[in-house]
């Protein structure tokens, strides 16, 4: 179990990165969800950081804002020695795959950032 002061550098590490990439991305970035152990607080010292990033591509390739994305993801790892992953989608995709069983959990546990 992670402790109050783990926690609050835990938020502050998603925040961080929610922050870069909409400084990078702007309006592109339409929702930033923090799921996983960390958005439980069930995580530990080495624990990843799951998020789920939707961007509307405005004429982008998908794959180049996720190229950015796993560049910020990049830096935080360098700056933190702590993982990020990110499940990049459109907006449609989010609009399916929300009503999954992954996309259910997401909803569940996640924390919009």
């Amino acid at each position: 179990m992670s402790s109050t002061a783990e926690k609050e550098c835990s938020d502050r590490i998603a925040r961080e990165f929610a922050s870069e990439l909409r400084r990078r991305l702007g309006d592109q970035v339409q929702k930033i969800i923090l799921y996983g152990s960390r958005a439980r607080g069930d995580f530990h010292e080495w624990s990843d950081f799951d998020f789920v990033v939707v961007v509307e591509p405005n004429g982008r390739n998908l794959r180049e804002l996720s190229e950015e994305i796993v560049t910020v993801a990049g830096e935080i790892l360098h700056r933190y020695d702590l993982l990020v992953s990110a499940q990049v989608l459109a907006p449609e995709a989010w609009d399916f795959e929300q009503f999954g069983p992954w996309g259910l959990n997401v909803q569940e546990e996640g924390v919009s950032i």
